[in-house]
């Protein structure tokens, strides 16, 4: 562990589907993503000892992002204590108020659709996922195209009946960043144009507003529950 001259591995590059956790991993070189699903194989989101009890959403196609250089420590670092949870990167949202812990505890809460997965040839995917809502009558089909230079996502037949709004967020609009991060062009530049999902573009994402220098969280309210939403000093 010591031994400096010990040089490490490469980072791999390829495409890989976890079909019984419903997952997806797309590695390029200089960024990596992953796809987070549910079905009637894997739950909405796992809760218990009081712990992730809004990630109600995160299984409805939350994307996940890194670059070389930044996003490491994303999800760390307070992430989870000021994102919306109704607002997380590539879910979609039904606006219906939720319950913490919603569905119940240690992964009972999952959809009864089968299909979510893909296919892939080790280096490029197709994934899709017939989406359901937790505790709502939200339906939609998604699907993910992940190529060499982007991950194409595309939703359509996305609906409620049960009179709430649908939010399905665009990872154009919605990509949760640490604000309180620097942001600089390096950071942008460090990934040559043709490793920048077009559309996405999330590695050259502006730098956040003063207002929002604390919290990854723009609005005072948590868009699911109505409540105050928590923010860090």
């Amino acid at each position: 562990m010591a031994d400096s001259t010990t040089a490490a591995a490469p980072e791999p590059s390829g495409h890989r589907l976890f079909a019984q956790m419903d997952r997806a991993v797309h590695r390029r070189p200089g960024w990596a993503a992953s796809i987070s699903m549910s079905s009637a194989r894997s739950t909405y989101y796992e809760t218990g000892n009081g712990e992730n009890t809004r990630g109600w959403h995160t299984g409805n196609g939350m994307t996940y992002w890194w670059g070389q250089d930044y996003g490491n420590d994303h999800y760390s670092d307070g992430f989870w204590s000021t994102v919306d949870p109704c607002r997380l990167t590539g879910t979609t949202v039904s606006r219906k108020p939720l319950a913490d812990e919603e569905g119940g505890l240690w992964g009972a809460s999952r959809p009864a659709m089968l299909w979510a997965g893909g296919a892939t040839d080790g280096h490029y995917a197709a994934v899709g996922q017939d989406v359901r809502g937790l505790s709502s009558y939200l339906e939609g089909k998604k699907s993910w195209f992940c190529l060499d230079e982007m991950i194409a996502c595309l939703g359509a037949g996305i609906y409620s009946s049960d009179g709430f709004t649908v939010r399905p967020q665009s990872t154009t609009a919605t990509w949760d960043r640490q604000a309180h991060t620097p942001w600089s062009s390096t950071a942008a530049s460090a990934t040559p144009n043709r490793a920048r999902p077009a559309s996405t573009e999330m590695p050259g994402t502006p730098p956040p507003r003063a207002s929002e220098a604390t919290c990854s969280l723009v609005e005072p309210m948590c868009t699911c529950c109505a409540r105050a939403a928590p923010r860090t000093a």
